[in-house]
This record gives C-alpha cells, sequence and structure tokens, in this order.
C-alpha cells in the first residue's frame, strides 16, 4: 500500500480549503476530502463538494469549474502531488441521501 505524502500535509490542507469554502459561499455550502488511493493503487485526493441548490442548478459547470481550479492552486503552493478527484451534490439531494460521508 502506498502512503501519500500528502498525509504530512493534512492540516495545512484542511484550513485552506475550510478557508475555499467560505470564500466561495453562498454557492459553495461545504468541501471534505478524503486521501486514498485511486483505482490503480497511487495516492489520490477525493474532494466532495457540496453546491447550493441555487447554483446547481443555474451554474454548476461554472461552480464546479471554480472550484477544480481553486483547489489546484492550493494543492499547488502546498507541493501536493497527489491527483485531485471532484465529486459534486446539491444540498436537496444530500438531504434526500443522508449520506454520512458529505457531512
Amino acid at each position: 500500500m502506498l502512503m501519500s505524502p500528502s498525509i504530512a500535509k493534512q492540516r495545512e490542507i484542511d484550513a485552506r480549503i475550510r478557508g475555499l469554502a467560505k470564500r466561495l459561499s453562498p454557492d459553495v455550502v461545504d468541501i471534505k476530502y478524503t486521501i486514498s488511493q485511486d483505482w490503480s493503487g497511487d495516492p489520490g485526493i477525493f474532494f466532495r463538494a457540496l453546491i447550493s441548490d441555487d447554483a446547481g442548478s443555474k451554474r454548476l459547470y461554472e461552480v464546479s469549474a471554480k472550484v477544480e481550479r481553486k483547489v489546484s492552486e492550493i494543492l499547488d503552493r502546498l507541493d501536493v502531488r497527489d491527483f485531485p478527484y471532484f465529486d459534486y451534490r446539491i444540498v436537496s439531494e444530500q438531504a434526500a441521501l443522508r449520506d454520512e460521508a458529505w457531512v
């Protein structure tokens, strides 16, 4: 099992991702992530962005592109080389699914 070097920087990643979610509010409600292995066994960072219903129905492409760009900038500044993966969900969808990974 490959260990991700990102784990050593997790505290910095946490702080910057929380700050990013606040700056992108109200379109972005929250951003969570998990450091794990991808399908090939390489280290990856799996981001889950919770998007407001309004942004999800009217500006999903714009908001998701901004999230991905800003997260990539954060990872570059921290010299994190794990590949980022992104999933998006709107608030009403999460309310129906009640998926613990998104809370």
